[in-house]
């Protein structure tokens, strides 16, 4: 196992010369860095305001699955916006943040970085990226929406926890095994990538979504595919993902032709086998 360098406020300060990342919290332990950053937006934090944890002891993901951490081995953060949105606009902010990270983490380290949809980032099927929104709202309108994201960064995949070993890779990994960058990058540097890639897909949610929704369809890896949506209630329904839609919603074509536009599900590529 590769040990990061502990993650510095003062080094990120300096590395952080965009608008999001200020005012900074940075923890060497914390339960969980969305539920900090929810805290502190209730108490007036602005937005860009972000909480940064060297390790989590109980960080979640989509549908309260646990987010797997060590110390030194991830980027873990979660970033105040106070976005001029509908609820219904939600799937467009994951859609930015999505683009956001991949396009960060390919700058960074060099690596040929995919998404998954709705808020997986990906490498070859694998799993590097993960990120999970969650809102606070008013009369349908958002208030605040907080953006928590894991990236793994410094595991081998020899020494990937058994539980996710067969389904993620970290940056480190990748660049040993694909090349990229001369070596793995900083996790501070991977960190300002991706904050400064963010600042300009969020504004594109009111300029531009358009080519929002373009770019993360460029980067898809599932459009054109057969895949398997499985939903909140145990339900699911296979076909084709065909594109995905203004609001950031993915299309699915069933082998009966009917056309079922997915907000909320849980979405695995299908071999011709399955």
């Amino acid at each position: 196992m590769v040990m990061a360098r502990s993650l510095d406020g003062v080094v990120l300060r300096d590395v952080l010369t965009g608008r999001f990342g200020h005012p900074l919290r940075v923890f060497q332990s914390l339960g969980s860095t969305n539920a900090e950053a929810l805290a502190w937006a209730t108490s007036g934090a602005p937005e860009g305001a972000l909480v940064l944890a060297d390790h989590q002891t109980s960080g979640r993901g989509r549908w309260d699955r646990t987010w797997v951490s060590a110390p030194g081995m991830l980027l873990q953060f979660s970033l105040v916006l106070r976005p001029h949105l509908d609820v219904e606009q939600l799937g467009l902010l994951t859609t930015a943040l999505g683009v956001a990270c991949a396009e960060g983490i390919e700058k960074a380290s060099g690596l040929p970085v995919t998404i998954k949809w709705p808020n997986d980032v990906t490498i070859q099927g694998r799993k590097l990226a993960g990120m999970l929104v969650e809102t606070m709202t008013k009369s349908r309108r958002v208030e605040v929406a907080v953006c928590g994201v894991g990236i793994n960064c410094g595991w081998r995949d020899e020494d990937l926890p058994a539980e996710i070993a067969q389904r993620a890779t970290s940056i480190s990994a990748a660049v040993a095994k694909l090349g990229g960058a001369q070596a793995a990058p900083g996790r501070e540097v991977v960190l300002a990538a991706v904050l400064a890639y963010l600042e300009e897909t969020y504004a594109l949610l009111e300029f531009e979504p358009a080519r929002l929704v373009t770019r993360a369809a460029h980067r898809s890896e599932l459009l054109g595919g057969r895949v398997r949506a499985r939903f909140p209630d145990g339900s699911s329904l296979d076909g084709t993902a065909e594109r995905l839609l203004a609001d950031g919603s993915l299309q699915l074509r069933t082998a009966d032709g009917a056309e079922h536009a997915l907000n909320v599900a849980e979405v695995q590529q299908l071999v011709p086998d399955d």
